[in-house]
């Protein structure tokens, strides 16, 4: 039962994390994020 729930949980992060890097590379590949990653460093 602890398990299911762990893989379950891991299922929902990675696939949070995939949509998350997938936003970026779209992000920036219209140039959006750059202005703001070179801002903060």
């Amino acid at each position: 039962m602890v398990i299911s729930v762990i893989s379950y949980q891991l299922s929902v992060i990675s696939d949070y994390q995939q949509s998350l890097v997938a936003f970026n590379f779209h992000s920036l590949a219209r140039g959006d994020l750059l202005p703001l990653v070179f801002g903060h460093i």
